[in-house]
């Protein structure tokens, strides 16, 4: 037995304005359940992407394992011939408490010049900066 019917016979595929997406998105938890429902929403396809990349970098939730990551998508390495992607743009509140051992005062500092305009919130590590 076949379950649901072909994609053809379904008819064409019905796109929400961005504006009702980025009016769903707007109501997503802060925290961590908040960031992976940010995540998921950017995977369903470019539109929602649009729609939910500012949420997932507006207050990033850093800890060890995906700090590395979050500081070269902001601040890729000099000898890396990346194109900058503009996310640091995004970042509103940085909390950086939970990364102590993990960031050097220099990488903190570079982190700091990206996302320095659009900053509002900055909590320095425990270690570096106090």
């Amino acid at each position: 037995m076949k379950i649901g019917g072909s994609l053809a016979t379904q008819g064409p595929e019905v796109q929400l304005p961005i504006e009702i997406i980025t009016q769903i998105v707007s109501y997503l938890p802060s925290g961590s359940l908040g960031q992976r429902s940010a995540w998921a929403c950017c995977l369903v396809s470019r539109q929602w992407y649009s729609a939910a990349i500012s949420k997932l970098y507006e207050r990033p939730r850093l800890t060890g394992p995906n700090f590395d990551k979050f500081a070269v998508v902001i601040c890729p390495p000099i000898n890396a011939h990346v194109h900058r992607t503009g996310l640091e743009h995004h970042v509103k509140h940085l909390d950086m408490s939970g990364v102590a051992y993990e960031s050097s005062n220099s990488q903190t500092a570079r982190l700091l010049r990206r996302v320095g305009p659009t900053l509002e919130v900055f909590i320095a590590p425990a270690t570096s900066f106090s």
